[in-house]
């Protein structure tokens, strides 16, 4: 039985929440806000409400649940950032965190001066981080601002610089919160596989992030919490499909107009922001991005389709076949690699094993193009997103890239009031009626 890294035992949180009552007066600015100040009501909110679970040493942990639910809440007082009102932490080794964005560091101070800060507060010699601080900052892409003051950094940089700190001090347990919001497309694909090596290490990780399909990659299993308490825990399907239910329910219960707009508006943005951010193909020597296992090195990959004069040249009509691209150096082996894809909101779709359930077959070492036909008829009209994962022999994860590609696909003959955002296949059906009397 592996040792507990952290256990929580009836853990709750309460937050006096300030209820303004504000009756109407007259007088100047000043009365109106010594009345406010007077008539001020305070509330009780429980954040959390008798929280209990444990992690063990060396588990991937991912903590979901809709806004509001307390996760962060939970992470702050794991962290020891803020106390439960009533309830016990036990942590079992050296923890680090990134929550909020530049929570640790000092924003005066340089990034080389909030490196050394950062972890002296973890417990490290001075010695201990400069053997680290080479590879902290060639793998957080900011050296040239790295003698700068922190609060000259944007977001992402603060991202980077904090991601970077905590994945190369070696800490026993590490909790991420919200850590791959921000940030480009290449970096966050260079954390999701520092965590899956880290993961691999047997670290212990708890991360809280909206985007379940990515956390899903990398956790052994899931707590849901809802309304400050953890109503399940499992694997990370078992608890994703449940968390969708109670997304379904809770979008019954307070689904109105005003939010079904507000939500495809949303939706709107998020789809017009990735319709500038196609990318059909990707030489990845030129982006100097080493994609590699132990079978496998890519080279470069591409997408296409036969297109019509009418259309753009990166639009994919829905109604052709799309053409996947690959180029390979094999390197010997049996390890495997699969393609996914995503839709713009990033719900897979559908994805495969290039051998395991397929009859692909090498054996000569070498460069090769691997080639993928996806059938017509199958995509609705939408952004998509094309990854690669690659394993090692035992099919443990060693390599990740959820935006390898992405494409648009148009439908020339839709018709209006289509379901275009809500279906992200729509593949080609035939009816037929037959007549029985």
């Amino acid at each position: 039985m592996p040792n507990i890294s952290i256990k929580a035992t009836n853990i709750s949180k309460k937050f006096d929440v300030r209820k303004e009552k504000i009756f109407p007066t007259e007088g100047s600015f000043l009365n109106k806000t010594i009345h406010k100040c007077f008539t001020a009501k305070y509330k009780e909110f429980w954040a959390l409400k008798d929280v209990s679970f444990e992690i063990y040493e060396g588990e991937s942990v991912g903590i979901i649940g809709m806004n509001g639910a307390g996760k962060s809440t939970l992470l702050k007082i794991l962290s020891d950032i803020i106390r439960p009102t009533t309830g016990k932490i036990e942590i079992a080794g050296q923890l680090a965190a990134i929550l909020e964005l530049g929570v640790g560091f000092h924003p005066e101070l340089s990034g080389r001066d909030n490196i050394l800060l950062y972890g002296k507060i973890l417990g490290f010699t001075k010695k201990q981080i400069e053997e680290k601080f080479d590879e902290i900052v060639e793998f957080s892409e900011i050296r040239a601002f790295i003698d700068n003051p922190i609060k000259h950094y944007s977001s992402g940089m603060l991202m980077r610089l904090g991601f970077s700190v905590i994945a190369f001090l070696e800490t026993d347990i590490i909790l991420l919160d919200e850590t791959l919001a921000v940030g480009d497309i290449n970096f966050k694909s260079k954390c999701v596989n520092k965590i899956i090596d880290l993961k691999n290490s047997k670290r212990t990780i708890v991360i809280v992030s909206h985007d379940i399909n990515e956390i899903s990659n990398y956790c052994d299993r899931m707590l849901l919490l809802h309304e400050g308490r953890i109503i399940d825990s499992g694997t990370s399907t078992s608890i994703i499909n449940k968390y969708q239910q109670v997304l379904i329910q809770d979008r019954a219960l307070k689904g109105d107009a005003r939010r079904n707009k507000f939500r495809n508006n949303n939706m709107n943005l998020l789809y017009d922001e990735q319709v500038k951010n196609l990318k059909t193909s990707i030489d990845f020597e030129e982006s100097n991005l080493q994609v590699q296992s132990s079978s496998f090195r890519l080279i470069s990959a591409s997408i296409s389709s036969l297109n019509s004069i009418d259309l753009e040249q990166n639009d994919f009509p829905i109604d052709k076949e799309i053409h996947v691209s690959i180029k390979v150096k094999y390197l010997g082996g049996k390890a495997d690699m699969a393609f996914g894809v995503r839709d713009f909101m990033n719900n897979r779709i559908f994805g495969n094993f290039v051998f395991m359930t397929n009859k692909a077959n090498i054996n000569k070492n070498g460069s090769y193009q691997l080639n993928w036909i996806i059938p017509p008829n199958i995509f609705n009209e939408g952004i998509f997103k094309l990854g690669v994962v690659l394993y090692d022999e035992q099919y443990q994860q060693v390599y990740t890239i959820h935006e390898l590609l992405i494409f648009k696909t148009v439908d020339k003959n839709k018709i209006a009031n289509d379901f275009t955002f809500f279906t992200p296949v729509k593949p080609m059906i035939e009816f037929n009626f037959n007549q029985i009397d």
